[in-house]
């Protein structure tokens, strides 16, 4: 697979800040996981236990607390620095 990409092999496009890959070994689509190895600033990745007949599915991956954090932190609004209804 990695033969047929083009010249240079693959790698993280400059205007991606982070990449983060959740796989699990029994998915299919995650043939060729981890990613890590064959990527220049290849990206943060950890493996998962999916069930089998759900190796795929969305929900399952996101059941995974390090996976949930990794997508949830950068998601969330900024912490308040000045309690509401606090001095201006």
């Amino acid at each position: 697979m990695y033969r047929r990409l083009l010249n240079g092999g693959p790698l993280r496009p400059d205007r991606v800040a982070g990449w983060f890959n959740a796989w699990c070994p029994i998915d299919p689509v995650a043939i060729g996981c981890p990613l890590g190895d064959h990527w220049r600033n290849g990206p943060d990745e950890t493996p998962v236990a999916n069930p089998a007949g759900r190796a795929h599915d969305i929900e399952e991956y996101l059941a995974h607390p390090e996976v949930a954090r990794t997508i949830g932190i950068p998601l969330s609004p900024p912490a308040l620095t000045t309690p509401p209804g606090g001095p201006a």
